[in-house]
């Protein structure tokens, strides 16, 4: 599996110590750990700097659509893709740190649970081609010939741009599992009186080698919507039927908002208006593509539609060339018809962002009534929604903006983690996926 990455150790200190004492290893883990849990801030969550980042994505290596999950001891790797602003093409660096279910960092020495060098370079992949925006491409596999790692958990990847560790370029989670159990997830066919606005799921475990008792107490389950870290739900009350599976069924217990299905829009060719387009304006140096203005569907009646729930992909219809450095960028243009204000924050969400809304805020223009935002994004197609954060609500939702409906075709990844005794934190010992219907 060769990307043209050129992986060079900046610090000879590796799991071995063939290269320096053991000594200086520590010192060295040690300043690095200081400066990576100042940024941690408790709980890890994804994160990139648009300024200098773009179409960031992470998933299991040959399927682009999938999330960032491995099997560990398996043949597969993780590859994480992401585009640097830039005409230079700079060495990054990255570390790997180990979290519990919660995604906190866990005490445990990274001698324990990698295995090669603990922090490494790497080096661009190619520049752009042809394109009104100068970047840079990265791709980044693990395990690779220089790093992997050896116990089953959740870990957190960070890339930087200096070799200080201090300037954190973006932030992914990725979960290494151990298959130990089997997982179902299913629709709770006894939903509650709610059920016009959420869906209820049920999980089933078979322990498979282990039993019940050997789980007892130990057990976690966390289950999230769309690959969106931010919709996690973590659950650790359930009880054993007589068949000896371990349920999670209790009335109400997995209950997520339907939401809606994402509205979508399609910029791989910037020669031929796609649905969603309005017009595309060349403003030199870029390019604009207007989208048609949006309105609210909290109002509407569910309609069912094909999307990708939540995620984009980058493609360039205009050429034949590669699709990853010749599509460029351009500014899209986000608009949301209302008629006036809403006592609420509104961004646009999706995968694209990182599911992050600091910077997709969207401004209100009393003029036309309506609320509007420009993105800088990379050719393809992408799926969005409009979010709301009521200002004495802590929640984003979608209630009107979008609307939530039970009818709505979601995918859930369920993941159950295991702390077995003597052990500092939960492995993960099962995932599944469901996409309701």
């Amino acid at each position: 599996m060769n990307y043209n990455l050129q992986l060079k150790p900046q610090y000879l200190c590796n799991s071995f110590g063939k290269k320096i004492t053991t000594g200086v290893c520590m010192c060295f883990w040690a300043f690095l750990c200081i400066v990576t849990l100042q940024t941690l801030n408790a709980q890890a969550k994804n994160s990139f700097n648009p300024e200098f980042v773009g179409s960031v994505q992470f998933f299991r290596q040959g399927f682009p659509l999938s999330g960032p999950f491995l099997e560990l001891n398996s043949n597969d790797f993780l590859e994480l893709r992401f585009d640097v602003f830039s005409s230079a093409s700079p060495d990054l660096y990255y570390s790997v740190e180990l979290c519990d279910y919660n995604w906190e960092p866990v005490d445990i020495d990274p001698m324990d649970y990698t295995e090669g060098f603990l922090y490494n370079s790497f080096s661009a992949n190619s520049n752009s081609i042809n394109t009104t925006v100068d970047y840079v491409h990265y791709r980044l596999t693990i395990p690779n010939s220089d790093f992997s790692v050896t116990q089953g958990g959740n870990y957190v990847l960070r890339i930087f741009k200096n070799d200080e560790l201090t300037d954190t370029l973006l932030v992914q989670r990725f979960v290494v599992y151990n298959d130990w159990v089997n997982v179902q997830l299913q629709s709770d066919k006894y939903q509650s009186k709610l059920s016009q606005y959420y869906q209820e799921l049920t999980a089933d475990i078979d322990p498979m080698r282990l039993t019940a008792n050997d789980l007892s107490g130990n057990i976690i389950l966390s289950v999230f919507q769309n690959n969106n870290w931010n919709t996690i739900k973590t659950f650790s009350s359930y009880s054993v039927n007589h068949t000896g599976l371990i349920v999670f069924n209790s009335p109400g217990q997995i209950v997520f908002n339907g939401r809606n299905e994402f509205r979508i829009f399609d910029t791989k060719s910037l020669k031929h208006y796609s649905e969603r387009i309005n017009y595309i304006e060349y403003q030199p140096p870029y390019y604009h593509v207007f989208l048609k203005p949006d309105q609210t569907r909290g109002d509407k009646q569910y309609f069912t539609r094909e999307d990708l729930n939540g995620i984009f992909y980058i493609d360039n219809s205009d050429t034949d060339d590669d699709d990853i450095i010749d599509a460029d960028y351009v500014y899209v243009h986000f608009t949301l018809e209302t008629g006036y204000p809403f006592p609420a924050d509104i961004y646009i969400d999706g995968a694209f962002t990182n599911w992050e809304q600091s910077n997709n805020y969207m401004e209100f223009d009393p003029q036309t009534g309506s609320y509007s935002k420009q993105l800088l994004l990379k050719q393809g197609l992408y799926n969005y929604r409009y979010i709301m954060k009521e200002y004495n609500i802590p929640e984003f939702t979608t209630d009107i903006t979008e609307g939530d409906f039970y009818q709505t075709i979601n995918n859930y990844v369920a993941i159950v983690y295991y702390k077995p005794l003597g052990e500092l934190y939960h492995k993960p010992i099962g995932i599944t996926s469901f996409t309701t219907n």
